[in-house]
């Protein structure tokens, strides 16, 4: 099994377990309120950008492929839906979202090969997303591997964390969206191809969640998944609030893993997202 897969795995058991912004109700104390009730005030006033990325890796017998189709496409969806919550809550969202692809990833997966699509030749790495990026998708790709770095590491508890980003960095950021905080989304997806038989016991080790620590797209770790094959497809997702002024991760939460359902992303939808921004939006 690929060292890339099993990465990826351990950091959606970390993100699920140290995801302390999803705590039960029962569980918040009186400044875990506090703190919410500090930072959704501060947020409905701010100006906001949405930043999305998503890393979906095929894989097939014999190596491991980054599909540009679906990490392209797989975010879209969360975004707009995201988006349209910000609008309705009366949030001034002052930029486009800016999209980056793999960035929210292991710094490995930046000489990974690529492939246009499922079905399409390998492609040597580095990838397009890579080669072409400006100063401020490059800025943009820092703050997402900043914020995936952060909460991997972190430890449990409502608190402002330094993402230690260079203040060039946070300049660039805040001048090319024109905003003061940004909601992030962090999207992965791991694409099975035809014929690879996955050790199911180092799947299910790595990938199987408790239910009581992490929800997944659908609003739990569906057990049916592995009941009914861990060769399926996966997707994951982290949301979070960075206050790009102060270059801090406010707050985020994040899911295991699950399927996919019709494709990758197809499942983020309005429903997905009011659960996704709880407790800090309600």
């Amino acid at each position: 099994m690929v060292k890339l897969i099993r990465r990826i795995a351990i950091f959606a058991a970390c993100a699920g377990v140290l995801g302390c912004a999803s705590a039960p109700p029962a569980q918040r104390t009186a400044g875990d309120k506090d703190y919410l009730a500090q930072q959704r005030a501060a947020t409905d006033v701010a100006k906001l950008v949405i930043l999305a990325d998503a890393c979906v890796i095929r894989d097939v017998v014999g190596d491991d492929l980054i599909r540009r189709d679906a990490s392209e496409g797989m975010p879209l969806k969360a975004a707009l839906t995201l988006r349209t919550l910000l609008a309705d809550r009366g949030s001034n969202v002052v930029s486009s979202t800016a999209y980056t692809v793999c960035a929210a990833t292991d710094a490995s997966v930046d000489k990974m090969p690529w492939t246009e699509r499922w079905n399409a030749p390998k492609q040597a790495p580095p990838g397009p997303w890579l080669e072409s990026r400006d100063e401020n998708e490059a800025a943009t790709a820092a703050l997402q591997r900043a914020v995936r770095n952060r909460v991997e590491n972190a430890t449990g508890g409502y608190a402002l964390r330094s993402l230690g980003l260079p203040a060039d960095t946070l300049d660039a950021l805040r001048k090319s969206t024109n905003a003061q905080r940004a909601w992030v989304v962090q999207l992965a997806g791991i694409d099975v191809g035809g014929g690879k038989q996955v050790s199911q016991g180092l799947w299910y080790s790595l990938l199987a969640l408790p239910v009581t620590l992490a929800e997944g797209v659908g609003g739990s770790n569906d057990s049916s998944i592995w009941r009914g094959g861990i060769d399926s497809d996966l997707q994951r997702y982290t949301l979070a609030l960075v206050d790009l002024e102060a270059g801090q991760l406010v707050w985020w939460k994040a899911s295991g893993w699950t399927g996919t359902g019709t494709n990758f992303g197809a499942a983020y939808d309005a429903e997905w997202v009011l659960r996704a921004t709880r407790p800090l939006y309600r």
